[in-house]
Protein backbone atom coordinates (compact mmCIF):
# COMPACT_ATOMS: atom_id res chain seq x y z
CA UNK A 1 0.00 0.00 0.00
CA UNK A 2 1.20 3.48 -1.14
CA UNK A 3 0.53 6.45 0.85
CA UNK A 4 0.64 9.90 -0.80
CA UNK A 5 -2.10 12.37 0.65
CA UNK A 6 -2.88 13.17 3.90
CA UNK A 7 -1.17 15.51 6.26
CA UNK A 8 2.26 16.31 7.29
CA UNK A 9 2.55 18.98 9.80
CA UNK A 10 5.44 20.65 10.91
CA UNK A 11 6.31 23.16 14.02
CA UNK A 12 8.85 25.22 14.76
CA UNK A 13 10.01 27.07 18.23
CA UNK A 14 11.70 30.08 18.60
CA UNK A 15 13.91 31.54 21.43
CA UNK A 16 16.74 34.15 22.26
CA UNK A 17 16.80 37.37 23.39
CA UNK A 18 14.69 39.10 20.91
CA UNK A 19 12.31 35.71 19.87
CA UNK A 20 9.60 38.07 21.25
CA UNK A 21 9.48 39.83 17.40
CA UNK A 22 9.53 36.31 16.16
CA UNK A 23 6.92 33.37 15.50
CA UNK A 24 6.68 29.52 16.37
CA UNK A 25 5.41 28.15 12.55
CA UNK A 26 3.34 25.65 11.35
CA UNK A 27 4.70 24.27 7.74
CA UNK A 28 2.91 21.40 5.95
CA UNK A 29 5.02 18.85 3.88
CA UNK A 30 2.82 18.26 0.68
CA UNK A 31 5.23 15.70 -1.04
CA UNK A 32 5.85 12.57 0.09
CA UNK A 33 5.48 8.48 -0.67
CA UNK A 34 4.84 6.02 2.28
CA UNK A 35 4.60 2.83 1.46
CA UNK A 36 3.60 -0.29 4.26
CA UNK A 37 3.82 -3.91 3.13
CA UNK A 38 3.54 -6.41 6.11
CA UNK A 39 4.40 -4.32 8.42
CA UNK A 40 7.41 -2.94 6.56
CA UNK A 41 7.62 0.44 5.98
CA UNK A 42 9.50 2.64 3.50
CA UNK A 43 8.84 6.63 3.45
CA UNK A 44 10.22 9.40 1.10
CA UNK A 45 9.64 12.77 2.02
CA UNK A 46 10.87 15.85 -0.88
CA UNK A 47 11.99 19.23 2.00
CA UNK A 48 11.37 21.59 -1.31
CA UNK A 49 7.83 20.67 -0.87
CA UNK A 50 7.34 22.50 2.09
CA UNK A 51 5.26 25.24 2.76
CA UNK A 52 4.81 27.89 5.52
CA UNK A 53 1.32 27.56 6.84
CA UNK A 54 1.49 31.03 9.14
CA UNK A 55 2.50 31.43 13.08
CA UNK A 56 1.38 29.82 16.17
CA UNK A 57 -0.01 32.08 18.56
CA UNK A 58 -1.26 30.82 21.94
CA UNK A 59 -1.70 27.56 20.08
CA UNK A 60 -3.52 28.23 17.35
CA UNK A 61 -2.45 28.96 13.34
CA UNK A 62 -2.91 32.56 12.04
CA UNK A 63 -2.43 31.70 8.85
CA UNK A 64 -2.06 36.20 7.74
CA UNK A 65 0.76 37.12 10.43
CA UNK A 66 3.51 36.74 8.05
CA UNK A 67 3.39 38.24 4.50
CA UNK A 68 4.03 35.95 1.60
CA UNK A 69 7.26 38.01 1.31
CA UNK A 70 8.16 36.80 4.61
CA UNK A 71 7.06 33.17 4.09
CA UNK A 72 8.85 32.77 0.58
CA UNK A 73 11.79 33.80 2.91
CA UNK A 74 11.45 31.35 5.07
CA UNK A 75 11.28 28.70 3.25
CA UNK A 76 14.34 29.77 0.79
CA UNK A 77 16.15 29.47 4.19
CA UNK A 78 15.13 26.04 4.51
CA UNK A 79 16.00 24.76 1.42
CA UNK A 80 19.24 26.77 1.33
CA UNK A 81 20.63 26.96 4.86
CA UNK A 82 18.51 24.15 6.71
CA UNK A 83 18.31 21.06 4.79
CA UNK A 84 20.15 22.26 1.55
CA UNK A 85 17.86 20.67 -0.80
CA UNK A 86 19.80 21.22 -4.23
CA UNK A 87 22.54 18.41 -2.19
CA UNK A 88 19.90 16.49 -0.27
CA UNK A 89 16.25 16.37 -2.09
CA UNK A 90 14.85 13.70 -0.32
CA UNK A 91 14.55 12.08 3.28
CA UNK A 92 13.85 9.19 4.50
CA UNK A 93 12.12 6.78 6.82
CA UNK A 94 12.63 3.01 7.00
CA UNK A 95 11.79 0.81 9.71
CA UNK A 96 9.21 -1.98 11.12
CA UNK A 97 6.08 -1.27 13.14
CA UNK A 98 5.28 -3.53 15.69
CA UNK A 99 2.68 -3.64 18.04
CA UNK A 100 -1.51 -4.66 18.70
CA UNK A 101 -2.82 -2.14 15.37
CA UNK A 102 -4.22 0.39 17.85
CA UNK A 103 -1.50 1.27 19.47
CA UNK A 104 1.62 0.78 17.10
CA UNK A 105 5.52 1.67 17.39
CA UNK A 106 7.46 2.44 14.15
CA UNK A 107 11.23 1.47 14.76
CA UNK A 108 14.17 2.22 12.40
CA UNK A 109 16.33 5.11 10.52
CA UNK A 110 15.71 8.27 9.66
CA UNK A 111 17.65 9.94 7.00
CA UNK A 112 17.57 14.07 6.52
CA UNK A 113 20.04 15.81 5.19
CA UNK A 114 22.32 13.23 4.14
CA UNK A 115 22.90 11.82 7.76
CA UNK A 116 20.88 8.45 8.79
CA UNK A 117 20.02 8.23 12.57
CA UNK A 118 18.07 5.87 14.64
CA UNK A 119 14.38 6.07 14.95
CA UNK A 120 11.27 5.30 16.83
CA UNK A 121 7.73 7.03 17.12
CA UNK A 122 4.45 5.55 18.45
CA UNK A 123 1.72 5.53 16.14
CA UNK A 124 -2.37 5.33 16.53
CA UNK A 125 -4.58 3.51 14.57
CA UNK A 126 -7.84 5.49 14.00
CA UNK A 127 -10.58 4.37 12.00
CA UNK A 128 -9.16 4.46 8.41
CA UNK A 129 -6.34 7.21 9.64
CA UNK A 130 -2.66 6.60 11.23
CA UNK A 131 -1.69 9.63 13.19
CA UNK A 132 0.76 10.57 15.57
CA UNK A 133 3.38 13.58 16.39
CA UNK A 134 7.04 12.70 17.15
CA UNK A 135 9.61 15.68 18.69
CA UNK A 136 12.65 15.69 16.44
CA UNK A 137 16.17 17.32 17.76
CA UNK A 138 18.17 18.40 14.43
CA UNK A 139 21.06 18.64 16.04
CA UNK A 140 21.13 14.60 16.01
CA UNK A 141 21.45 14.78 12.19
CA UNK A 142 23.91 17.58 11.80
CA UNK A 143 21.39 20.43 10.91
CA UNK A 144 21.97 23.88 13.36
CA UNK A 145 19.55 25.48 13.98
CA UNK A 146 19.00 28.51 12.59
CA UNK A 147 19.57 31.42 13.55
CA UNK A 148 19.38 35.71 12.78
CA UNK A 149 20.33 38.85 14.07
CA UNK A 150 23.64 36.51 15.30
CA UNK A 151 21.90 34.39 17.22
CA UNK A 152 19.40 37.33 19.05
CA UNK A 153 16.71 35.65 17.33
CA UNK A 154 16.79 31.55 16.92
CA UNK A 155 14.93 28.49 16.44
CA UNK A 156 14.84 25.54 19.39
CA UNK A 157 16.55 22.51 18.78
CA UNK A 158 13.58 20.58 18.22
CA UNK A 159 10.81 20.46 15.80
CA UNK A 160 7.12 18.56 16.47
CA UNK A 161 6.07 16.67 13.23
CA UNK A 162 2.04 15.51 13.33
CA UNK A 163 0.71 13.68 10.68
CA UNK A 164 -2.88 12.51 10.01
CA UNK A 165 -2.73 9.57 7.04
CA UNK A 166 -5.51 7.80 5.24
CA UNK A 167 -5.24 3.82 5.64
CA UNK A 168 -7.91 1.19 4.15
CA UNK A 169 -9.21 -1.32 6.55
CA UNK A 170 -6.85 -4.22 5.16
CA UNK A 171 -3.79 -2.41 5.54
CA UNK A 172 -1.40 -3.12 8.48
Amino acid sequence: MSITDGEIRIFTFKEGILSRVAHDLQLTLHRFDVTVDDGEVSCQFWPESITVDGAIMHGNLHPNTLKNKDKKEIVQNIQTKILHTAVHPTAELRGQLQGDGVQTTLTGTLQIAGRTRPFQMAIQRQEHHWTGEVSIKPTDWGITPFRALMGAIRLQDRILVRFDLPHSEGSS
